[in-house]
């Protein structure tokens, strides 16, 4: 019979931290610790979203162990000995059925890319082993990883890009032509969109479906580069968007008519707490949307660049959440101001200063 302490040790080794953090993470909730027939698990409380398990199994397999908790990632024995070593430490996703490569950089444990690409945001913030390699090798997919096992789910754009958090993408445009489904497929996209036909079609079916959706709704586009748009939406509206079979065939011009919801992030990384500065040009539709995001969300700083006539409302809607901190609102110019808004969690803050054992997101 394995004892708890057994596992604690296992755990700890793979994952990259000590017995102690374990110990201190699992009294204070955010860590659920267990073991069933076939494996040893760990289940990471994330606050306002379900719980990220990490299974160790116990034989040398990571399909789906009965009596486990479904699992994000499944860290094989042998894995685990070849990520303290320093070699190649693959994982399956096993939603998608594909390898994970991770690596440790700067404390914290990333999915990688074949390029050696990352997104800072699909990456499981338990390690601060410096023992742990960075893992930049080949390989040979671009896949989804998923945040949670029901909802919501998070998927890759592309290697060199962030991802939209919570959002799955509809479309790509790039020089002004638009991918489909399938030929995103075949460039390398995560296979779990929705499937969409490209036909000939007019901004005027977008707009149309744009005004239709109702407040609160998450839909919105992203301009990545100078010539890709992304457009994205959350995972309820996928079957109602997937039925408009001639609605995306457009090229950036789309921005002139979702200006109102286009949305950009960028990350920063200050003394080891990731802070994310996302700068919105909102309109009603994203503002109810991006509250109920960033309630999954921690020690995040937030610039909202809203037209002047949203101050008051939007200042009014961070103020009443919990959770939330208005630091204070500057005018950008004539038109619009920026909100800056700071998301935190009060119960983790003084564990945080006094530990430095958190450079995760929970």
């Amino acid at each position: 019979m394995v004892n708890k302490a057994d596992i604690l040790e296992k755990l700890a080794q793979c994952i990259g931290v000590d017995v102690n953090t374990l110990v201190k993470l699992e009294k204070i909730g955010v860590l659920r610790i267990g073991i069933a027939s076939e494996c040893y698990y760990a289940a990471l409380r994330k606050w306002g979203a379900h719980e990220t398990t990490i299974v160790i199994s116990c034989k040398n397999t990571c399909r789906v162990i009965d009596g486990c908790p479904k699992p994000i990632l499944c860290y094989t024995i042998d894995a685990c000995k070849q990520l303290v070593t320093g070699k190649e430490f693959v994982v399956e996703d096993l939603v998608l059925g594909l390898p994970v490569r991770l690596a440790v950089l700067e404390g914290k444990l990333f999915a990688f890319l074949s390029d050696g690409t990352y997104s800072p945001y699909t990456s499981y913030r338990l390690s601060t082993n410096e023992n742990l390699i960075k893992i930049v090798n080949n390989f040979d997919y671009v896949c989804g990883v998923v945040f949670g096992w029901e909802e919501p789910y998070t998927l890759w754009l592309q290697p060199g890009y962030d991802k939209v958090y919570g959002f799955i993408i509809l479309a790509a445009v790039s020089n002004k032509k638009y991918f489909t489904t399938f030929e995103l497929r075949r460039i390398g996209y995560t296979d779990l969109l929705p499937h969409m036909l490209l036909e000939d079609s007019n901004v005027d079916a977008l707009e149309k479906l744009l005004r239709s959706i109702q407040v609160g709704a998450r839909l919105g586009a992203r301009l990545v580069s100078k010539d890709t748009t992304i457009i994205f939406a959350s995972k309820n509206l996928v079957q109602g968007l997937a039925r408009w079979n001639n609605l995306l065939s457009i090229d950036n011009d789309l921005m002139n008519i979702v200006l109102s919801y286009y949305a950009k992030t960028c990350l920063e990384t200050q003394k080891n707490v990731e802070r994310e500065r996302v700068i919105c040009e909102l309109g009603n539709l994203l503002l109810h949307g991006l509250l109920e995001e960033l309630q999954a969300r921690e020690s995040l700083v937030i610039e909202l660049k809203i037209p002047h006539s949203l101050k008051d409302s939007v200042v009014a809607e961070f103020s009443g959440k919990t959770g939330f901190h208005v630091k204070g609102a500057i005018r950008a110019d004539d038109r619009t101001v920026i909100v800056r808004v700071e998301r935190y969690h009060p119960i983790l803050e003084p564990l945080r200063r006094k530990m430095h054992l958190l450079p995760f997101h929970l």
